[in-house]
């Protein structure tokens, strides 16, 4: 009888949160389809009431974020079945799309939901199950959802932090600093204990999403593919260097570049020349990056100052220093002492003369040969020092001439400061003392190109072809069936509308995403005339 009033509950708070969503959603829409628009002659206060009224979906939202929230990191963060609900309910109301929406609210409940995170993971060995592991994951699933949508949160620093503590939480299993104040460890001084490893790959999933798609999302090219376009031959075609053309193999545009393998799972393409976009004399570095999660493109500057200061000199051409003075002055000749002048008129003692005076060493012949060789030496080192000192100063304009910087240096090997900049490059790992994370790919080898192209046709997520076809009743030859599709006319309207509702059509040609065949997926080409006749799919 409990079990059955367990569930009888658990229905009932199921059924609560998704009736609580889809009110909050049902809201939103209806005022985007139907905006209330106020009178110019109304009050702020007016306004701010009526945006926080209680059938306004902005109020809904503030609430029920609230609400759940609240409820979450309180009274259910015992009851696993109902926090998963809570976490769905939270993923769906970060999903939906409000036009005044509250920054501070939403920042609390990234605030609880890592609260959460926290709670969760520190609970004692024994009470550490796949359950309580699956909520965890459906927490940093959730911390994710909610960065995507609204990637302004992570410009705050306080949300910022608090988001990668529970990252740190998640993967290594403690945070580098449990309680303000205290000193923070290194990772070195971690040992690296997370709660499960699907609680470990649920922290890196939310620390890749962090630093590849929020703020990013949809990337330029849409939705449809998650990385960059551009490759060797796009890259090229846009540098200073290319005279121009059509005919640009993949081999002439990859011998451009010089390729690395950081720690056996990222490859480098560094190109060291810049684009034609770029005005600025900096060292530049175009760097294609495959991986895991696809190809990306960045461009880096090696900069002396930030961009908005980058117009100024570095040094100014006139400083504003006094002119110097040609007059020096009146020179005595002083004749340096090397003790004061009361020396002289202290009486000596036995231990004065202890040591022989130059006087009584010059009586042996030998002696005073090598006094007489020394003496010449240091006369003739003192007359070439002063005529050298004197041509000197007939060079210069003036006894105190400007001083000036040198001339900016235009060659730059920018693969090898890019490379030693960011750590894959040390004198230990040259000298052999340590091993490198980096390794050099050799592309004159036979097949390198082709290795690259099946690399980039290989997707970092699934795709699927589905082949849909018209089929009139009677009909059961290929060339029937196919002959239906090459006019509206030929096929029911309801038919057309069934395909519209799966989606919408493109142009192969222009579809940065997947097209049905590898040869013409993920890239932008130029058809021919008879393919730009060619219906699109």
């Amino acid at each position: 009888m409990f079990g059955s009033e367990e569930h009888f509950i658990l229905s009932v708070g199921f059924a609560f949160s998704g009736g609580l969503l889809l009110s909050v959603q049902d809201s939103a829409i209806a005022e985007e389809v139907e905006p209330v628009t106020q009178p110019d002659t109304c009050l702020g206060s007016d306004s701010t009431s009526n945006i926080l009224s209680s059938d306004s979906a902005h109020a809904l939202f503030v609430r029920a974020t609230y609400l759940v929230c609240h409820r979450l990191i309180s009274s259910w963060k015992t009851d696993l079945n109902v926090s998963l609900a809570a976490l769905e309910l939270l993923a769906g109301l970060a999903r939906i799309h409000i036009r005044e929406t509250d920054a501070l609210e939403c920042k609390r409940a990234v605030k609880w939901l890592c609260d959460y995170i926290v709670y969760q993971c520190s609970r004692p060995p024994p009470a550490h199950s796949k359950d309580l592991h699956s909520t965890i994951v459906a927490a940093f699933q959730c911390a994710a959802v909610w960065l995507v949508a609204h990637p302004y949160l992570l410009e705050d620093k306080e949300c910022l932090t608090t988001v990668l503590e529970v990252v740190e939480l998640g993967i290594s299993g403690s945070k580098s600093q449990r309680k303000p104040g205290e000193p923070i460890r290194m990772k070195d001084e971690k040992e690296l204990k997370p709660a499960s490893m699907r609680v470990r790959d649920a922290a890196e999933a939310l620390l890749t999403i962090i630093l590849e798609q929020v703020g990013y999302f949809p990337s330029p090219c849409g939705a449809e593919s998650l990385w960059s376009l551009l490759d060797e031959v796009a890259l090229l075609r846009h540098c200073n260097s290319w005279p121009g053309g059509d005919h640009l193999s993949r081999e002439m545009a990859v011998d451009r570049f010089r390729y690395f393998v950081v720690e056996n799972s990222t490859v480098l393409a560094l190109l060291e020349e810049p684009l034609g976009n770029d005005q600025d004399p900096q060292p530049t570095v175009t760097v294609l990056i495959r991986g895991p999660f696809g190809r990306h493109a960045w461009t880096m500057q090696l900069r002396h100052l930030p961009r908005h200061k980058s117009g100024t000199k570095y040094h100014a051409p006139n400083p504003g220093r006094p002119v110097p003075m040609a007059d020096v002055g009146v020179s005595h000749d002083v004749k340096h002492r090397y003790f004061p002048e009361n020396v002289d008129r202290i009486p000596q003692c036995k231990v004065d003369r202890s040591i022989p005076s130059m006087e009584s060493l010059l009586m042996d012949p030998n002696v005073a040969a090598e006094h007489a060789h020394l003496s010449q030496l240091v006369e003739q080192q003192t007359a070439l020092e002063t005529a050298a000192g004197q041509q000197r100063c007939k060079e210069t304009d003036g006894p105190f001439p400007e001083c000036t910087p040198p001339p900016a240096c235009h060659e730059f090997q920018t693969a090898r400061l890019f490379l030693s900049h960011f750590g894959f490059l040390s004198l230990d790992a040259a000298s052999g003392n340590v091993g490198s994370r980096l390794t050099a790919l050799n592309t004159s080898l036979d097949g390198f190109c082709h290795d690259l192209e099946v690399l980039d046709n290989m997707s970092s997520r699934t795709c699927d072809t589905v082949h849909v076809f018209y089929v009139r009743a009677g009909q059961k030859t290929a060339e029937e069936i196919l002959s239906n599709v090459q006019s509206e006319s030929t096929v029911s309207p309801h038919f057309l509308e069934f395909l519209q509702s799966l989606g919408w059509s493109v142009n192969v040609f222009q579809h940065p995403g997947w097209t049905g065949h590898i040869s013409t997926s993920w890239k932008v080409t130029q058809p021919t005339s008879e393919q730009a006749r060619a219906p699109s799919n």
